[in-house]
């Protein structure tokens, strides 16, 4: 049937005309092709499976979003978003530890989710007063990266390091 209408001209009725969000994903593949996947991409990828499976509350995992961003800097974040702007009807869901128990909130169904995964870095300043922690770091990356100065980070959760659990001195 397929090889029947496509010698008559009409192969284009069988397949579906590219919905908004895998326009979006195409056009981020282009700008953006390093840290673009998408779930067609063919190959098992292992960025894509722990970006889209691994949160907090399994009520994340439950979506699929067309493609995933992978940002390592302020300027791929610019990239992206300038992106987006062009697809305004695109969704698209920010996820940094992935912690959030509301659903959509850092997960998406077939729209563009913006993965920090790869933006995970710990940066303490050369005075030791403060340190620049990355949008994707877990508390355990924050802690690991700031033991061997005898500092440590407060926040809302327990950062464990090899079963070992630091004491905060305020």
């Amino acid at each position: 049937m397929a090889g029947l209408l496509g010698s008559l001209g009409l192969g284009s009725l069988l397949s579906s005309p590219p919905t908004p969000e895998t326009m979006a994903c195409s056009a981020l593949a282009r700008s953006c092709p390093g840290i673009t996947l998408t779930s067609s991409s063919g190959a098992l990828n292992v960025n894509y499976e722990y970006a889209t499976h691994h949160y907090w509350s399994s009520v994340q995992a439950e979506t699929a979003p067309e493609c995933v961003v992978f940002p390592t800097s302020a300027e791929d974040v610019s990239a992206v978003i300038r992106v987006l702007l062009q697809y305004p009807t695109v969704p698209f869901a920010v996820k940094s530890g992935g912690h959030n128990a509301n659903a959509g909130f850092s997960s998406v169904y077939e729209g563009v989710l913006i993965s920090f995964q790869d933006s995970h870095d710990t940066v303490l300043s050369p005075d030791r007063e403060t340190a620049e922690v990355g949008p994707g770091a877990r508390w355990v990356d924050a802690v690991e990266a700031l033991e061997p100065y005898g500092l440590t980070v407060v926040g809302g959760r327990l950062g464990v390091s090899h079963s070992r659990v630091m004491q905060v001195v305020y």
